[in-house]
């Protein structure tokens, strides 16, 4: 599975203590114009988040990929688009996209495209046996801040059935 990251996903992932192991277990691909608002404009800007990203990004080996000229998704951030734009390079390789963008998941589902939004891949990596299921609940408590309760009931939700069958 390749994971392609949206700037939103990015940063969640990274505040709840997640991203580092994200890198480490999926191949990842992050747009370059997601990179340089996670990482190059954020630090113009002093945000916690981005130089923990840019060390991640590094000591990882993600590869940060030029986004093919597509047009700015509408209603959509730049993140988003570049997003979107690098998927038809790798459809069929089993592609998803990570986002918590709400207008971006309608318009990924919309487009059949297949993604994730945060708290979903955490419940798919307790799934998966990647973490266990205690440090997936862990989590999705500490997403609450960052994403919505539907999204994080439905994940919990899903490792309940699992945890229980």
């Amino acid at each position: 599975m390749i994971l392609i990251f949206d700037t939103d996903a990015l940063i969640k992932l990274n505040r709840v203590g997640m991203l580092e192991l994200v890198l480490r277990r999926f191949e990842c691909l992050l747009p370059e114009a997601v990179y340089k608002e996670a990482v190059l404009d954020a630090k113009g800007h002093a945000y916690v988040d981005a130089e923990e990203i840019e060390r991640l990004v590094a000591v990882t080996g993600v590869r940060i990929m030029a986004t093919p000229a597509a047009p700015q998704l509408p209603r959509m951030g730049i993140g988003e688009s570049a997003a979107m734009a690098l998927t038809p390079e790798h459809v069929g390789d089993d592609v998803v996209i990570v986002s918590d963008d709400k207008r971006f998941i309608s318009h990924l589902a919309s487009e059949r495209r297949l993604f994730f939004d945060v708290p979903a891949l955490v419940a798919h990596m307790a799934r998966e046996r990647l973490i266990t299921f205690a440090r997936a609940k862990d989590v999705l408590a500490r997403l609450r801040p960052y994403s919505s309760k539907a999204s994080i009931s439905v994940a919990l939700d899903a490792l309940g059935e699992e945890e229980n069958p």
